[in-house]
C-alpha cells in the first residue's frame, strides 16, 4: 500500500502502534464486564483493522469487502444492542454514538479504493480529529467515567444527603432536598486512564489519516494491494 502518503516506515510504525493498542484493550476487556468490555471489545476489533489497513504487504490480508461487511455489521450490531438496552429502560451514553460512527467510518475505509465520496471522506477525518482531540485533552475520558457508556437508570441523591451516604442509608426524597446526580462511579485508575486517553487518541488519529491518505494518495487506486 505504499505510496507518497503511505511509505514502508510509516506504515511499519502505524502497524506497531495499533498492536500496542489492540493489546491495551484487550487486556481491558478481559478485566472488566458487561458494556464496558462490550465497549473496549469493539475497540480491539478496530486496531485490528487499522493493523490490517496500514500493514505494507503485498496484498491486504482481509479482502476489503470482508473488511467493509464485518465492520458494517458490527455498527448494526451494537446500534441494536444499545437500542435494545434503551427499551429496556437503562440510558445509553453518548459514548455508543461516536463508537457506531467510528464502525462505520472503518467500513467506509474498505470501501475507499472502489467507493470515494470526498465531503463523506473529510467530514469522517473531521469527526476522528475532534474525537482525538477530545481523548488527548482528557474531555471524553471524564464523559466515559460519568456515564458515557449508560446503564441502569438510578434514583437522584438528595443534596442533603453526604456523597458516602449515597449507598442508601438516607433514601430520596426528604422534605426540602435538591437532587443531584449520584457520583460517578470510577471504572478505571489512573494509570488506566492515561493508557485509555492516549490509546484512542491515536487510534482516531490513525483512522483519520488513513481515510485522507486513501482518498488523496492512492490515485486511481488500480495497484492498491487486496483491492
Amino acid at each position: 500500500m505504499a505510496s507518497t502518503w503511505l511509505p514502508s516506515w510509516l506504515g511499519y510504525s502505524w502497524t506497531a502502534v495499533f498492536a500496542v493498542i489492540l493489546i491495551v484493550h484487550v487486556w481491558h476487556a478481559a478485566v472488566l464486564a458487561g458494556r464496558h468490555r462490550l465497549w473496549h471489545g469493539v475497540h480491539v476489533l478496530m486496531a485490528a483493522g487499522m493493523i490490517v489497513m496500514f500493514l505494507p504487504t503485498a496484498r491486504m490480508v482481509v479482502p476489503a469487502g470482508f473488511g467493509a461487511m464485518v465492520f458494517g455489521l458490527a455498527a448494526v450490531v451494537v446500534a441494536g444492542l444499545r437500542l435494545g438496552a434503551r427499551v429496556r429502560g437503562e440510558t445509553v451514553g453518548g459514548l455508543w454514538l461516536a463508537t457506531v460512527v467510528d464502525l462505520a467510518a472503518m467500513a467506509y475505509m474498505f470501501t475507499l479504493a472502489s467507493f470515494r465520496v470526498l465531503w463523506l471522506t473529510i467530514a469522517l477525518a473531521a469527526w476522528l480529529i475532534v474525537e482525538a482531540a477530545g481523548w488527548a485533552s482528557g474531555r471524553l475520558y471524564t464523559v466515559l467515567e460519568q456515564g458515557g457508556l449508560g446503564g441502569a437508570r438510578t434514583a437522584p441523591v438528595p443534596a442533603s444527603v453526604p456523597s458516602d451516604a449515597a449507598s442508601g442509608s438516607a433514601g430520596p426524597g426528604l422534605p426540602g432536598a435538591a437532587a443531584r446526580p449520584r457520583p460517578a462511579v470510577v471504572v478505571h485508575g489512573t494509570v488506566h486512564a492515561t493508557w485509555i486517553r492516549v490509546t484512542l487518541a491515536l487510534m482516531a488519529l490513525g483512522m483519520a489519516y488513513m481515510l485522507l491518505a486513501m482518498q488523496f494518495g492512492m490515485g486511481a487506486m488500480a495497484g492498491m494491494p487486496g483491492m
